[in-house]
């Protein structure tokens, strides 16, 4: 029914998809695709097997993970320029003031799952992405995690128009556990991150500095280069207090950003993405639970861990300095 030449068009095709992140969703998607483009009758599952058998050395079946579509860009050539920038930046920075922030949004996503996939035979599982875009978002939660020693209180937001009477549960105070917000769609704006970095991220670090005698120690702050995270006004707080804001590549956090590598990982097999997963109608409850679960995974073994995985192992090397745990 097929050439030769078409099958071997078939099978550039499925390589061509992979490479830019969109391969094909195993049988029914390629069977598809090959209606459309070649306008035969619908082909069979025997059709499929016998295309897979006689390339069987060209392609193979695996799993793809879900990766969101604005990541699928980066270019390795922007990360190595940020890794050498990075190195230089750390210097002289002891590990209790090196501090990676970034968001993670609980959202429903009705296909955020692994999903089996037809990509070429060299393909290495590791790398196989399939592109995912974000929809209906819930609550967002902000970590502030330390390389070693204490991390800052956490911020978390949730998508409400009007300020909440009372945003705490039980049992947690704002600043000292936490610090609620409502932004539009639950997403960190400038205006509450600027908030939360004087009332709780720099007076944290001047406090650390007294607690350990390290008055004058430098600082520095990791996050992702979304216009909310390095706005002017930020960066000039910060920098007042001597704190650096270290930016990553954008798009890059999943392979650069310590949160990314292993904390959010963890956190995102606490919340079921699927669409109709429970999720807490009451929004203390909708806190309380982004809260318990990065409490859950922010542990200082996990955050050395995290750190260490996006690179940073010259600094955990250094020894911390003695007084808190």
């Amino acid at each position: 029914m097929f050439s030769n030449e078409e099958e071997k068009e078939m099978v550039a095709e499925k390589k061509k998809r992979r490479t830019i992140n969109e391969p094909f969703f195993l049988m029914n998607e390629l069977l598809e695709w090959i209606y459309q483009n070649y306008r035969r009758k619908p082909q069979t599952k025997g059709f499929y097997r016998r295309l897979k058998k006689t390339h069987e050395e060209e392609l193979k079946e695996c799993v793809a993970r879900p990766i969101d579509q604005a990541r699928v860009n980066i270019k390795l050539g922007q990360i190595k320029t940020y890794a050498g920038e990075a190195k230089d930046a750390i210097v002289g920075v002891h590990p209790a003031f090196f501090y990676n922030t970034d968001e993670k949004v609980h959202t429903e996503l009705s296909n955020a799952r692994s999903k089996t996939v037809i990509v070429p035979k060299e393909c290495k599982i590791s790398q196989l992405f399939y592109k995912l875009n974000r929809s209906c978002l819930h609550v967002t939660g902000m970590p502030c995690i330390a390389l070693q020693q204490k991390s800052d209180s956490p911020l978390i937001c949730l998508p409400v128009k009007r300020q909440l009477v009372n945003a705490y549960p039980p049992g947690l105070t704002k600043r000292t556990d936490l610090q609620v917000a409502v932004t539009f769609k639950s997403y960190v704006n400038t205006d509450t991150l600027e908030k939360y970095v004087d009332e709780n991220f720099i007076p944290f670090i001047e406090q650390h500095r007294e607690k350990i005698y390290m008055p004058n120690a430098p600082a520095i702050m990791l996050c992702d280069n979304h216009g909310s995270h390095v706005a002017d006004e930020i960066q000039a707080k910060l920098a007042a207090s001597n704190i650096r804001l270290l930016i990553v590549p954008p798009h890059s956090t999943h392979v650069t950003q310590s949160l990314d590598l292993v904390t959010f990982f963890a956190v995102k097999g606490d919340f079921t993405p699927r669409k109709g997963a429970y999720m807490p109608k009451s929004k203390i409850e909708k806190v309380n639970l982004m809260y318990q679960v990065l409490e859950k995974h922010t542990s200082s073994s996990t955050n050395e861990s995290a750190f260490r995985k996006a690179g940073y192992s010259a600094i955990t090397e250094k020894k911390g300095p003695k007084g808190e745990d």
